[in-house]
């Protein structure tokens, strides 16, 4: 670890019948006031290096749904959020003929993405079912909700059917 050292300059003040100092004595002063002055600091030893893409873990499937911290109900806003374009759901994972109904809650940015989504009221194999039909889902790009004109985060829980 580096150390820091101090120098000390004691000032005095010159009576005003002394005349001004010589040029000499400006330049040693300024030399001394640059000695005073700390350099740069030294980089560690061993810099931080950065976590491996590793160190990072998702769960497949959250054991808990995050609180909708600083996201407005669907309630709260002017304008909710809604879908720009088509759902990003793919039904072809699906048998034929079969037909889910499932409940999802969505947290949508102010940019109209979708940062979390959990489904529920759902089970079983059919849980398996929905989520691989909803791979894709985060995909769906929103127009976000608006509350006094302006793009909000919004939170809001939706019952769908996924049929095929």
């Amino acid at each position: 670890m580096a150390t820091t050292s101090l120098v000390y300059i004691e000032a005095t003040l010159r009576p005003e019948a002394h005349p001004e100092p010589s040029a000499e004595e400006i330049s040693s002063n300024a030399r001394l006031a640059q000695q005073a002055e700390p350099g740069p600091p030294n980089p560690p030893e061993h810099p931080l290096a950065p976590k491996p893409q590793s160190a990072y873990v998702v769960p497949k499937k959250p054991t808990a749904a995050p609180e909708p911290i600083g996201y407005l109900p669907f309630e709260a806003v002017d304008q909710a959020a809604v879908p720009m374009g088509d759902w990003m759901i793919d039904t072809d994972v699906m048998p034929p003929g079969r037909s889910l109904r499932v409940v999802l809650k969505l947290w949508i940015s102010a940019t109209g993405v979708i940062d979390h989504w959990e489904l529920s009221g759902i089970a079983g194999d059919e849980e398996a079912l929905a989520r691989r039909a909803l791979t894709n889902l985060s995909k769906t790009l929103f127009q976000p909700a608006f509350l006094d004109q302006v793009p909000v985060p919004s939170f809001r829980q939706l019952e769908i059917v996924l049929v095929r």
